[in-house]
């Protein structure tokens, strides 16, 4: 007669039984609002990225944006604004510097007139309306980018807000999480300051720091106030009350490679969530690759700016420079036809798969327009860069790279065929830049979590903790002028010299008694023969 296995198979049971008890509680199938109507196509590259991972995991999306993803699944609901964001966004395609004025101006005009017009769509005066709509939804994720006139969806479908922002963070942003960001060594946004700053950066980053601040509370936020009001309703809070709704805030950047600083819980560094595991290449790629025996330069100007825009002579140096390289050139050109002067050693594409060219052993090369996503995916795949930054944030995020020793800078308004030539030569022929993108690179990579994975467990965070209002810190109730302990350094500096103001007088008003007494008692004395 056989052993019984019973006391066996029980036990396997109970430590299975066990084992699933440790396991984090998942979301069930959730139902998330994707508001990003308002966007660039390379924010939406980092905003699509978790979307589409979102979707995968089960949950329903219905994502608003300008840009639809290639085989949507069928738990991802798209709705379009291309026909009215994008002609907007032109603005930003042609190959010219723009200053930090034009940049705010032509945003608060886009702002403006995309939040109206989007939602006056159709679509979305259905959404405004829950009973119309028929939808209940149990997140709203969303850009930060200028989008907060859509705040009053969170109100009427009274559901908490995850705000992702394309790059690093805002003051603004850092204002509606309660985070402090202190001018002294956390550069802005559009400054190429480093984290160790002389005194004149110091300032002009302060200076900087304050009136963007007052940009987006005396200006940003009162417009987009109206526009809530005009479209939700008279009654809807206003919306610095619509911002606490904001539970969580993930950046699209790593502390690896920008500045050390401190963050509170609500917001995540998840830098990099759009750069996945390198696909195989189409097979011309491929064969382009594998025949470069010098290696490939890579020459993109991103995805809003369009090399065919160059001025003639600027394009004529950039080709100068190529004919005299011994390498490949890979350059991301959207003209028709075929462009005049092109060296043999080029070859123009209108679409690059770059991240996956990037991670190619005979890439040598990047030659960018310093754009954020560009970097990290440059970072990513160990590949030393040469910048050539022209508005926004490329000329910080290039800034960082040059001292980092991972690529050199030069700017548009200085390019020229020689100074182009020279940075390409030194990066490629100088083995230092190589060896210090290989250790920045392997720095980047060695996270706990994928970024990605890291932004849909925190977004999913939020709905498991309904709000995960715990994570806001109480600065978020405290008055400016406690926050910063203004009423403290008055009661400190006001009470003891108000008592050393009344100390003096009473002193100088004894001196003069005293004074007075003897001057009477001398005037008193007789005189003497």
């Amino acid at each position: 007669m056989g052993v019984s296995n019973q006391p066996f198979w029980s036990l396997v049971a109970i430590l299975s039984i066990g084992a699933l008890a440790c396991l984090p509680e998942n979301v069930q199938a959730a139902n998330i609002l994707g508001l990003f109507p308002i966007s660039a196509r390379s924010h939406n590259i980092a905003f699509s990225s978790l979307t589409t991972e979102l979707a995968a995991r089960g949950h329903h999306l219905t994502v608003i944006t300008p840009y639809p993803i290639s085989s949507p699944p069928p738990n991802y609901e798209h709705i379009d604004t291309s026909r009215i964001v994008l002609p907007y966004f032109q603005a930003f395609s042609n190959i010219k510097v723009i200053t930090i004025h034009e940049i705010m101006w032509k945003i608060h005009n886009i702002t403006e007139k995309c939040c109206t017009e989007v939602l006056e769509m159709p679509e979305m005066q259905k959404l405004i309306d829950p009973k119309k709509s028929g939808k209940k939804f149990d997140l709203i994720l969303m850009s930060n980018f200028f989008s907060d006139c859509f705040l009053g969806l969170a109100h009427v479908y009274d559901v908490p807000v995850v705000q992702m922002s394309p790059g690093g963070s805002l003051p603004h942003t850092d204002a509606v999480i309660g985070n402090i960001a202190l001018p002294s060594y956390v550069p802005g946004p559009f400054f190429p300051y480093t984290d160790h700053m002389d005194f004149t950066q110091r300032m002009v980053n302060f200076v900087a720091t304050g009136a963007l601040s007052l940009y987006f509370n005396f200006w940003q936020v009162p417009m987009q106030d109206r526009i809530v009001k005009q479209y939700f309703g008279e009654s809807t809070p206003h919306l610095s009350e619509l911002q606490r709704r904001i539970s969580l805030i993930i950046l699209n950047n790593h502390f690896t490679m920008n500045y050390p600083r401190p963050l509170v819980p609500g917001i995540i560094e998840c830098g990099g969530m759009h750069v996945k595991k390198p696909k195989p290449l189409p097979k011309e790629f491929q064969k382009f690759m594998d025949e470069a025996k010098e290696g490939v330069v890579l020459f993109s100007m991103g995805s809003n700016l369009k090399s065919v825009n160059f001025p003639d002579e600027k394009r004529d140096d950039i080709l100068g420079v190529f004919a005299k390289l011994k390498q490949k050139v890979l350059w991301k050109w959207e003209g028709d036809g075929p462009l005049p002067g092109k060296p043999a050693n080029v070859r123009l594409e209108k679409w690059l798969p770059q991240s996956d060219l990037l991670a190619h052993p005979n890439m040598k090369l990047f030659v960018t327009h310093g754009g954020l996503l560009s970097l990290q995916e440059a970072v990513y795949r160990g590949v030393p860069i040469v910048g050539i930054p022209f508005y926004g944030d490329q000329d910080l995020n290039m800034q960082k790279a040059v001292q980092l020793g991972v690529g050199l800078m030069v700017p548009y308004t200085d390019l020229t065929k020689e100074k182009l030539l020279n940075a390409m030569k030194s990066v490629l022929e100088d083995k230092s830049y190589y060896d210090k993108m290989k250790e920045l690179s392997e720095r980047l990579n060695d996270q706990p979590q994928p970024p990605l994975q890291k932004a849909a467990f925190w977004t999913e965070y939020v709905m498991r903790h309904k709000g995960a209002k715990h994570l806001a810190t109480a600065s978020l109730d405290l008055y400016w002028y406690q926050l910063y302990l203004v009423d403290v350094v008055a009661v400190l500096v006001v009470v003891p010299s108000l008592f050393l103001l009344s100390l003096m007088f009473m002193i100088r008003k004894c001196c003069r008694l005293f004074k007075g007494k003897k001057s009477g008692k001398t005037k008193a004395k007789p005189k003497q023969n």
